[in-house]
């Protein structure tokens, strides 16, 4: 009984841990279609008053973007790494 205390922590913290990835993955793909949202904005209503200007405008939500999708894609091997482990772990006697 009091061993299934001692790993009950631990298996709640991997939870928590991966439950906080995938939020921050969820996260970075909503931050990368926010810029790809002003790229289509800004392209279909030129003419359109801006409340604030944007300096170097093609180039810096195009930057953002390609960083947004290395930093998806780090996630998202990290967190394949991490699931492959603890399979792999899950399955040792």
């Amino acid at each position: 009984m009091a061993s299934m205390y001692m790993v009950m922590p631990v298996h709640n913290i991997r939870f928590i841990d991966m439950l906080a990835d995938l939020f921050v993955f969820v996260t970075w793909i909503f931050y990368g279609f926010s810029a790809y949202g002003i790229i289509i904005l800004r392209r279909k209503m030129p003419d359109a008053e801006r409340p604030c200007k944007l300096k170097g405008y093609p180039w810096i939500p195009i930057i953002f973007i390609s960083f947004a999708y290395s930093i998806l894609s780090s996630l998202y091997i990290m967190m394949c790494r991490t699931i492959f482990q603890v399979k792999q772990n899950f399955f040792l006697p």
